[in-house]
């Protein structure tokens, strides 16, 4: 039942476990593999949110279109080339 409700809010299997085993081991009283373990989990997160937040379009450069990817977090725009097209903003940085 964890599992599926960590499913349902765009978490992995493998993070759930990693985010269980860290729970475990802090209350185990074993700081330094809780911190392994939570460090793990959230690089997994990470890495997924980043998959996940770009999407296909097409972008005028010079009146010319062409395909490229937008990331709807920042809105920062690449071809497909992984060539920088528009800035995108910073989210979640309070700085």
């Amino acid at each position: 039942m964890v599992n599926n409700t960590l499913e349902n809010k765009g978490v992995t299997k493998e993070c759930a476990k990693y985010c269980m085993q860290s729970i475990v081991r802090l209350l185990n009283g074993d700081i330094k593999k809780f911190e392994e373990y939570a460090t793990k989990a959230l690089e997994i997160n990470r890495e997924i949110e980043e998959k996940v937040s770009w999407t296909s379009c097409s972008f005028k450069v010079n009146g010319k279109k062409v395909e490229a990817k937008i990331n709807m977090k920042t809105q920062e725009i690449r071809d497909l080339e992984g060539n920088l097209l528009r800035e995108g903003v910073i989210v979640g940085d309070s700085n």
